[in-house]
């Protein structure tokens, strides 16, 4: 039946058995429904928790950026003061000082554009001045209790 080939080595023609076991259902195993919903519980609290926590570090820059924004523009109304002898004049009271001072100081041509808002859209800076406009107080709410932020 095989025919002697050069170069072909006959096989005995041989059936062989295997066995293609199927899968048992007991040993393919995957996450139950209740294994899914305690992990993502178990996710939802560390996560409420991390964002708790960064609360006041968030506050505590707020407070930093007002700091820098009033020194901001102190250097603005110490320029103002060089050029023409006295501070912007108050009109009014509390915010609507803040915004006749941001007009006063884009105006005066002393290359401030502009200046800064409080990072809380509902609070506001406020700008007071004395009537010989000779000195003023800039005005900030500062969230955070924090004694170091008091000197400045």
């Amino acid at each position: 039946m095989y025919t002697n080939q050069k170069g072909f080595t006959p096989t005995p023609n041989r059936k062989f058995k295997t066995r293609i076991a199927a899968p048992d259902v007991r040993s393919v195993r995957g996450f139950t429904l209740i294994e899914i919903l305690i992990a993502m519980a178990i996710v939802a609290i560390l996560s409420a928790g991390v964002l708790v926590g960064l609360n006041p570090v968030r506050a505590n820059a707020r407070d930093a950026r007002r700091i820098s924004d009033l020194r901001q523009v102190q250097t603005g109304l110490e320029l103002y003061f060089s050029k023409n002898g006295q501070y912007p004049a108050a009109v009014g009271t509390g915010s609507s000082n803040w915004i006749q001072l941001k007009s006063d100081l884009a105006n005066a041509g002393i290359g401030v554009p502009t200046i800064p808002q409080d990072p809380n859209p509902g609070a506001s800076y406020e700008y007071g001045i004395d009537s010989s406009q000779s000195s003023y107080v800039l005005k900030a709410l500062l969230e955070t209790p924090d004694q170091s932020f008091n000197d400045d």
